[in-house]
C-alpha cells in the first residue's frame, strides 16, 4: 500500500492493541504529492512500538504462515469469500471442537490488499478462508486502512 496508508494500518494497530503486523514488499509505492507528504519520523516511532516484519514477496509470507500453523485469511470481494461474521463463527466453532488443529488454535493471519488492486493470486489461491465485510448502500470496497479498522475491531469484539 502506499506510504499514508500504511502509516494509518499502524496507527490503527496500535489503537486496538495488535501488536504484530506483517507487511509484503510491494510491487511499487505511490508517490507522496508535495501538498501532502508523509513524515518519515510517524511512521519509524509506530514500527518501533509494534511487532513489525517484512517479507519479500507473498510466497515467504505464507511459508512463515504455514510454518507458525497460522490459518490465512484473505480479503475478498468475489463470489468465494464469505462475510467475516460466517467465516468467525466458523473458526470458533473449529477451534472449540474435539478434531482442532494445531492451525485452529494458533491463529489467524489476516490479509488486507490495497482498494484499487485487492490481495495477490497467490494468496487467494492458498488461502484458508476468503472473507469480506458486508457493507450497505453503494460502495462494495473501502479504502485499506478503513477496512483494516473495521475488520479487526468486529474481530476483537467478536
Amino acid at each position: 500500500t502506499d506510504p499514508r496508508n500504511y502509516e494509518r494500518i499502524l496507527k490503527v494497530c496500535l489503537a486496538l492493541g495488535v501488536s504484530k503486523v506483517w507487511d509484503v514488499k510491494p510491487i511499487a509505492y505511490k508517490k507522496m504529492s508535495a501538498r501532502n507528504p508523509q513524515e518519515e519520523g510517524n511512521v519509524d516511532e509506530l514500527e518501533r512500538r509494534l511487532d513489525v516484519r517484512r517479507f519479500e514477496t507473498p510466497r515467504h509470507f505464507l511459508d512463515e504462515c504455514r510454518d507458525l500453523g497460522l490459518a490465512v485469511w484473505a480479503t475478498d470481494l468475489s463470489q468465494r469469500a464469505v462475510a467475516l461474521s460466517t467465516a468467525m463463527h466458523g473458526w470458533s466453532v473449529a477451534c472449540q471442537g474435539p478434531e482442532a488443529t494445531k492451525k485452529d488454535a494458533a491463529g489467524i493471519a489476516l490479509v488486507f490488499g490495497r482498494e484499487v488492486d485487492g490481495v495477490t493470486q497467490t494468496v487467494l489461491d492458498e488461502a484458508d478462508e476468503r472473507v469480506y465485510f458486508p457493507l450497505h448502500g453503494f460502495s462494495d470496497s473501502l479504502n485499506v486502512s478503513t477496512s483494516v479498522a473495521l475488520i479487526l475491531d468486529s474481530i476483537l469484539a467478536g
